[in-house]
């Protein structure tokens, strides 16, 4: 089934996992991340930035890998709405929303898509 980020409804919190230096078998097919994984909780603006981010990532073509650097989970309250792994190289995220496997192919290289990737890349760099 095909996600649309830009379907993404309104968020207060957003988890950011960051799978660089992970085993690569932590990330499946099926979206979901891992709860055992380390994870940074943001909030704020921060969280709203990802979040418009995430809903500007423009349709591309996918390749036929997925090595994701980073994994989100977006929350209302304590309700789970939409997680995802993102892969910038391959092209897609694998996501879940309401139990469902999802896929979304975006076009890694647009302005937004870069943006998204430096934002997180900078969250995770100021923790480390």
């Amino acid at each position: 089934m095909n996600y649309a980020p830009s379907q993404l409804p309104d968020i207060d919190v957003v988890e950011l996992v960051d799978f660089r230096g992970l085993p690569p078998t932590i990330v499946d097919g099926s979206g979901v991340i891992p709860k055992n994984v380390p994870y940074v909780r943001i909030k704020k603006e921060t969280a709203q930035k990802i979040a418009y981010l995430w809903r500007q990532l423009p349709p591309g073509e996918q390749m036929r890998c997925h090595y994701p650097p980073f994994g989100l989970r977006f929350y209302m309250g304590n309700k789970l709405l939409v997680q995802g792994s993102v892969c910038w190289e391959c092209n897609n995220i694998f996501a879940q929303e309401n139990g469902k496997k999802m896929i979304y192919e975006f076009y890694a290289q647009h302005p937004h898509s870069r943006q998204l990737f430096a934002l997180l890349q900078h969250i995770v760099m100021q923790l480390g």
